[in-house]
């Protein structure tokens, strides 16, 4: 049903409906007009979007959510603000954190547990520990997690990295061990 019909339907049953009556023919001189219009306040709403924005579009929805674009192209940028409105709606849940830390790392993203029951944080009560490999975007990663999460709440991150121990041995022969290390960083 396009905007004519629906606009002849408005009207008392003692008017007519029918589109080539005069009416009809008087009320389609607006209804192209309103029907562009709602097409184009569609396209505006759609660039609005996070995911099918681009180029300023992004850079002005950047700088409602507080985040500069840095040289960042449109792809990686989109991922930046994505984390933006998480940050700006979470509590600090740990869904939050898992989904920010997905976004933003993706494959190299770990986990995230807390450091209560870990020796090696001294047991920390108010402490997350988010485990990842290397990612071009770690050094950016702990300080959004640190925006995520509430208020009091220590993060740390340990780096996942694997090493080759070589050895000889009695016949000579050289024997290669990979060993995975997790290095804490704050």
């Amino acid at each position: 049903m396009n905007t004519l019909e629906r606009m002849l339907l408005r009207l008392p049953d003692v008017y007519s409906h029918d589109t080539n009556s005069n009416l009809g023919k008087l009320l389609a001189l607006p209804s192209d007009e309103i029907t562009e219009i709602q097409d184009t306040l569609g396209k505006v709403l759609l660039g609005r979007q996070i995911d099918e924005a681009e180029g300023e579009t992004l850079d002005l929805l950047g700088r409602d959510l507080g985040e500069p674009r840095s040289g960042r192209n449109d792809e990686v940028y989109r991922q930046y603000l994505a984390v933006a409105v998480i940050r700006i709606f979470s509590r600090g849940e740990p869904g939050r954190l898992n989904e920010a830390s997905q976004i933003l790392l993706g494959d190299a993203f770990l986990g995230i547990r807390e450091a209560w029951n870990d020796d090696g944080y001294d047991n920390e009560p108010a402490a997350v520990i988010a485990r990842y490999r290397p990612a071009k975007e770690q050094d950016y990663y702990l300080d959004v997690l640190r925006q995520i999460v509430a208020q009091g709440i220590r993060v740390y991150g340990e780096v996942e990295s694997d090493s080759l121990i070589c050895g000889t041995f009695n016949a000579g022969d050289t024997d290669f061990t990979r060993t995975t290390t997790y290095t804490a960083v704050e």
